[in-house]
């Protein structure tokens, strides 16, 4: 054979260029594993994200493009009701609305402009109704195309039935006030009349003695009930007409009947109201004791009004618990809340404002400071000066930012317009996180995706991958270099209809492939009989590794070089 003739010296040069060959292939290896740590920090930092949303007090739900529910948390099931993620996954999304049409609607804005926000009325799935507070954006992948459409809920039930109830109270409050200064107006007047005015004086006082918005009672000086209306006689739980003459001190709960009297000799001896409050039976009662002069200017009676205030006292507990724990939020919350009025000027900023922009509380009340970096102050305020003369709300608008001190740090600002009851425009709120971190994070996946499409593309050996059914889904420049095939002809195709392979030798590269998926020959490898597209044949060497999503299989990838020339020189020897 030809081999016999080589020399000592040519042997052991092939042997170097041999071990050499195999520290560059040992060299990519360790390139491709880095490849992989830097897949795995990014599916880490994926279920970091999906944890932050399963465990949000927020529900959230995802649907796709036609609106099918195909993700909730398990806050979205709790607050529809709803025992297990199975009950919901699939159903069009405007089922669990009581106005399915006006969920459609909403669908519709939200494709065409991609954001929504406002309230709607929810149905459970037991048919019980609840509002809720809805935040929806459209879902896009990094070229900008809409994958799925995302939804935050927050159930503001009770907080529309207490605006409703303080508003409520708030009227029926102004008409009392209007009442009682349009009867005390007529109380002066009749007293300038004539007999015949005071008789028509009278006429009002009963009418007032029967006014159904507090309960009024007439006393003598012994306690003994002269006249009262029926509000009165009804929290007494007896009829008017057999109150008439009883003493009030009988019907009272004993603890109070001192108090009482206490009250009633403190307006005798002085001549002047008395307004006090006591609970019985578990309401509360704001009453005022009125002295009644005789001609002599004497006291000789007695008016008791009262009115029950049970209902604004719960209503004020309950605003107070609100306000208490909107305070709270907003001293714990790790994002800084600015409230401005009309004119961008800061009229409240939480706590942290320190820890995350340098400056104090009272540097930034009662003025603007501009934190924002000149890299990026142009374009901040452009989109603040919208936010202000247009009234305009803004989502996640990140900018580069500088602190008091001259650290550069990233923010990224939302922002809702305050508006009056009569909707005129009083402000900004805004909500500023630091996005340094998740800046930093970003530049280096980004810098870790850059360096590996570099090592894919210029890598001297063929890198195909391919999913679990054999679809080609990428390769490398070397591929088309060893089949003649462009990038193009390939991606995309089963790779048993490219053409590159005998018809004969498919099913037992099916079955090798089988095996991977399996569990058996994990990262082996086999010679392959390659048919270039010019019909010449080569032999390559295949090397075949799963691709993983953490435990699931997605397919596999073949790094291949070519050995024709090393076959041929072993066939020859």
């Amino acid at each position: 054979m030809k081999d016999k003739n080589k020399t000592k010296e040519q042997l052991i040069k092939e042997l170097k260029e041999l071990r050499q060959r195999v520290a560059e292939l040992d060299a990519r290896e360790d390139d491709r594993m880095a490849a992989q740590r830097s897949n795995d920090w990014e599916a880490a930092e994926i279920r970091m994200k999906d944890s932050a949303v399963e465990s949000s007090i927020n529900g959230i739900a995802f649907a796709d493009l036609m609106g099918n529910i195909i993700y909730v948390n398990e806050s979205f099931l709790q607050m529809w009701r709803c025992e297990k993620e199975e009950d919901v996954l699939g159903e069009p999304a405007t089922s669990f609305w009581h106005a399915q049409v006006e969920a459609s609607e909403v669908l519709e804005r939200l494709r065409n402009r991609g954001t929504w926000a406002g309230e709607m009325v929810a149905r459970r799935r037991d048919s019980s109704l609840f509002t809720v507070q809805v935040s929806a954006n459209m879902v896009f992948d990094e070229k900008g195309v809409p994958i799925c459409m995302m939804g935050a809920f927050v159930d503001i039930t009770e907080r529309k039935r207490m605006e409703g109830e303080l508003k409520k109270h708030r009227e029926h409050l102004e008409e009392l006030i209007k009442a009682r200064t349009h009867e005390l107006e007529q109380e002066v007047e009749e007293r300038k009349k004539t007999e015949g005015a005071l008789r028509e004086s009278m006429e009002t006082v009963r009418a007032l003695l029967n006014a159904p918005t507090e309960s009024a009672i007439l006393l003598d000086l012994e306690g003994t009930i002269l006249a009262l209306n029926t509000v009165a006689a009804e929290r007494l739980g007896q009829n008017v007409e057999d109150l008439v003459g009883v003493s009030v001190y009988d019907i009272l709960p004993p603890k109070l009947v001192a108090s009482r009297m206490a009250r009633a000799n403190e307006v005798v001896r002085t001549g002047k109201s008395v307004r006090y409050k006591d609970e019985r039976e578990g309401k509360i009662f704001d009453q005022t004791c009125y002295p009644v002069f005789n001609a002599q200017g004497e006291v000789k009676r007695l008016a008791v009004f009262a009115h029950d205030i049970s209902e604004r006292k719960r209503v004020e507990s309950a605003l107070r618990e609100s306000e208490e724990l909107f305070r709270t939020i907003v001293e714990v919350a790790p994002s800084l809340l600015i409230i401005t009025d009309e004119h961008g000027r800061n009229q409240y900023v939480s706590p942290n404002c320190k820890k995350i922009t340098g400056y104090s509380y009272e540097e930034l009340v009662g003025t603007l400071v501009w934190w924002v970096h000149k890299d990026d102050a142009l374009r901040a305020k452009e989109v603040f000066d919208r936010a202000l003369s247009e009234g305009i709300r803004g989502r996640n608008f990140e900018y580069k930012a500088i602190r008091k001190n001259g650290e550069i740090w990233y923010a990224s600002s939302s922002w809702e317009p305050l508006r009056d009851s009569k909707g005129k425009f009083k402000g900004v709120v805004i909500q500023t996180i630091d996005i340094t971190e998740r800046k930093k994070v970003e530049r280096e996946i980004e810098n870790s995706r850059r360096r590996y499409r570099d090592l894919f593309e210029l890598a001297p050996d063929s890198i195909i991958t391919m999913d679990i059914q054999g679809m080609i889904t990428s390769c490398n420049a070397a591929v088309g270099r060893i089949s003649g095939y462009s990038r193009e002809e390939i991606v995309g195709r089963h790779f048993s209809e490219m053409g590159m392979f005998k018809a004969q030798d498919i099913p037992k590269y099916q079955e090798f492939i089988n095996d991977i998926l399996n569990g058996d020959n994990h990262y082996q490898h086999i010679e392959v009989n390659l048919i270039r597209k010019d019909g010449t044949e080569r032999i390559v060497e295949a090397h075949f590794g799963l691709l993983k999503d953490g435990d699931r299989v997605t397919g596999f990838q073949v790094i291949s070089h070519d050995i024709t020339e090393r076959r041929r020189t072993n066939d020859e020897v």
